[in-house]
């Protein structure tokens, strides 16, 4: 599906998110000033289990400093999955982009995609380095538990369309 998007939206960046030692990564297109590969487990609650690769605060300022290169581009967030890590790359990429509108965008978002998980890890230390004071986590709250699959696509008003993906 990644590939079809790509195809169809032309977009100027891509995020890959993927356990360690994956291999599925659909940005063979891009440059590498327009890709940015994120490796860890979604794991949702710290301290985790030995074996797995938590998100961290290194990977969370990586995403925030690859949005705020790429402001106001069209992009994909492309995981596995599509319902924890990717979301909660996206949220962060839509607060870099219009921290004041991250209420509207985690309410429409959910509107979007029943199945919406954002990633509690992530989104914790997103409101920690973006200086939120705790809105960005009461966003997420807000938007409530997942209720059904489905695809996201959603517009960072006034920016372009970012979309997540999976296969």
């Amino acid at each position: 599906m990644a590939d079809e998007v790509i195809e169809v939206e032309h977009p100027e960046w891509i995020i890959g998110i993927g356990d360690p030692g994956s291999a599925t990564w659909k940005d063979q297109k891009f440059s590498d000033e327009n890709r940015l590969r994120i490796r860890c487990h979604d794991v949702q609650i710290l301290p985790c289990a030995d074996q797995y690769t938590p998100p961290s605060k290194e990977f969370v300022e990586q995403i925030i400093g690859f949005a705020r290169r790429h402001l106001g581009k069209n992009g994909l967030i492309h995981c596995y999955a599509g319902q924890s890590r990717s979301v909660g790359t996206a949220l962060i990429v839509a607060c870099v982009n219009n921290p004041e509108g991250i209420r509207g965008t985690t309410f429409q978002t959910r509107q979007l995609s029943g199945w919406a998980n954002p990633n509690r890890v992530m989104i914790r230390l997103a409101d920690d380095l973006l200086g939120m004071n705790g809105e960005l986590i009461a966003a997420v709250h807000l938007m409530g538990r997942r209720i059904a699959k489905g695809v996201i696509g959603f517009s960072l008003y006034p920016y372009d369309a970012l979309f997540c993906l999976w296969d």
